[in-house]
């Protein structure tokens, strides 16, 4: 019962071997459904599964997945292959396919995750353990070929015995649609890289991020430190900025999470000069900015995250901020 309620969520489709070595089957499923390499399928329905790959822009990537699940008392090695994929016309499909199995990893709150995609290497070769099952991922390329719909049959062969091989359709459909280099929407990630789970390779995180379209970075503690020296006169530290707008990259949007300027000055600091200071502040900021090329759109001010939270608590100081930001410069952005 659990097994077929399984199925019916995760819209698996399955196929059966030989009838008489019912121990082996090949469902279609969902790359992103849920995957419990314990729940074997039974082979009570009849006919091939489809690995559907819908809506292939041109030179993008997608993928469709499939389970093996075995029965058998002994693990099983698989070698899984697939025809060039054609269209009606019988014109090959010359983007390329490339198989991987989705494996297990620990996640930082102590649960296994299936999210490891490693390939299959050399002959596609695949072992199912004993009474488990395996998903394996399809990663379609669309680099190099051309709109249209295509078929093919991918098959699972047992490398030893005499089983018979099993097997499941697979189209692929590639749409005239093609991506522009720059993407037009804004994508925004809340991120919170360094942390205590990624201390380092804050760089590398960066541009990974950059590579799959984020262009809003919210980053608290990029915004340059101020502090009032002796002569009463107030000094910048630009070297987070610096260090941010190198990460980010040009075309993208820095937010700037404080809801006043950075400011270190003396504990007991007149109103009206604690105001003066801020406003030296963020005109210096605006100025900083512009000299390097990034106008009022390449940056916001986020003064408050959630404002909403507490029955809109921190409301009030959203407010504040803003009304102050738009006395130094109308045109900054919140």
């Amino acid at each position: 019962m659990i097994g077929e309620l399984y199925q019916f969520w995760n819209g698996v489709e399955k196929s059966k071997g030989n009838e008489s070595e019912p121990s082996l089957s090949i469902a279609a499923t969902d790359p992103y459904s849920d995957f419990n390499d314990s729940l074997l399928f039974d082979l009570s329905d009849e006919g091939t599964p489809t690995i559907s790959i819908k809506n292939l822009y041109i030179d993008e990537f997608d993928q469709g997945a499939f389970i093996l699940s075995s029965q058998l008392d002994d693990p099983i090695d698989f070698r899984i292959e697939w025809d060039t994929p054609k269209d009606l016309e019988g014109d090959p499909f010359e983007g390329k396919i490339m198989a991987r199995r989705v494996v297990a990893t620990g996640a930082v709150n102590g649960e296994l995750a299936y999210d490891a995609l490693p390939p299959l290497g050399p002959g596609n070769i695949v072992t199912v353990p004993a009474r488990r099952a395996v998903k394996i991922w399809l990663n379609v390329d669309a680099h190099g070929g051309s709109p249209g719909k295509y078929r093919s049959t991918v098959r699972a062969f047992p490398v030893l015995g005499n089983l018979d091989p099993i097997s499941a359709s697979l189209e692929i459909e590639v749409v005239d649609l093609k991506m522009p280099k720059e993407f037009p929407l804004s994508l925004c990630v809340w991120d919170y890289v360094p942390n205590r789970w990624f201390p380092s390779n804050t760089d590398a995180v960066m541009k990974d991020m950059r590579d799959h379209g984020v262009n809003v970075f919210p980053r608290p503690g990029c915004e340059p430190k101020g502090e009032v020296d002796q002569q009463g006169r107030l000094q910048m530290d630009w070297s987070p900025l610096e260090t941010e707008l190198k990460r980010i990259g040009e075309g993208s949007v820095l937010l700037f999470h404080f809801h006043e300027p950075p400011i270190k000055h003396p504990e007991t600091i007149d109103p009206e000069v604690k105001t003066r200071y801020q406003e030296q502040y963020l005109t210096a900021l605006r100025d900083y900015l512009a000299d390097r090329g990034r106008s009022y759109d390449s940056y916001a001010f986020y003064p408050i995250d959630e404002p909403g939270y507490a029955y809109g608590g921190r409301i009030p100081v959203l407010r504040e901020t803003a009304t102050m930001l738009h006395q130094v410069d109308p045109k900054f952005r919140v």
